[in-house]
């Protein structure tokens, strides 16, 4: 059964740095922060002082996407999913230059409105499907994002989103047992390492012609019958 997290107020306040590769802040980078296990409530908006930080600001725990967005000419969104609470103080977010992506080489990816077959599971010696799971497909951009729900058999058919394979890769974000897993979606993994275009924190599937695994680590004190409980949105 798909439940809600708990939640409950707390004091701590909490702050969100942006930083190019250096780990230098960059300024005047607006910054939302959407709440994903509460869609009425109206999302947080911020702008980066010159050292890269927001001002100090107070959440609920729970589920949140962080984006990060600056100038279309300069620097590339940078997007993040992750529960939140009490033990967080401070978010760091990478940008990425549009002009080194742009110059890089393009990458082995994928095809434009190419419709993929996913199923997951935990578990390596003995795989439980994970039925009723809800993840989030979305570009590396924040955009075209759509969710998606497993079927009995831990499946989902789902069109990737378009856009230029370099700039806009295809990520698929797995929240469960309060941790939010994130995969980008390639043909080759081997070429995007170098080239360092993955999101960091993003682990690279691979995608085959019939089915692609993607195998999702639940801790041990879940039920090995049973998906492991995931917010409902």
């Amino acid at each position: 059964m798909l439940m809600l997290p708990l939640q409950i107020s707390w004091a701590e306040e909490l702050t969100i740095r942006t930083v190019d590769a250096t780990g230098a802040g960059v300024s005047n980078i607006e910054v939302t922060v959407r709440p994903l296990d509460a869609l009425t409530a109206s999302p947080k908006r911020f702008r980066t002082d010159p050292e890269g930080r927001t001002p100090a600001f107070k959440l609920s725990p729970g589920l949140y996407q962080i984006s990060a967005a600056g100038s279309p000419a300069s620097w590339m969104n940078s997007v993040k999913e992750l529960f939140l609470d009490d033990s967080v103080r401070e978010l760091v977010l990478q940008m990425r230059v549009r002009e080194n992506i742009d110059w890089i080489a393009q990458p082995k990816t994928y095809s434009s409105s190419r419709q993929v077959s996913l199923r997951f599971s935990s578990g390596t010696l003995q795989k439980t499907l994970l039925a009723g799971l809800r993840v989030l497909l979305r570009d590396s951009e924040g955009k075209s994002e759509r969710w998606f729900q497993t079927d009995a058999t831990g499946r989902i058919a789902a069109v990737l989103p378009e856009g230029p394979a370099f700039l806009a890769l295809p990520i698929l974000v797995v929240p469960i047992e309060g941790t939010v897993h994130s995969f980008v979606l390639l043909d080759d993994c081997g070429t995007s390492n170098p080239l360092s275009i993955v999101p960091d924190g993003v682990t690279c599937i691979p995608i085959k012609d019939s089915l692609s695994e993607i195998e999702i680590p639940i801790p041990s004190q879940a039920s090995p019958r049973q998906p492991a409980s995931v917010p409902k949105f």
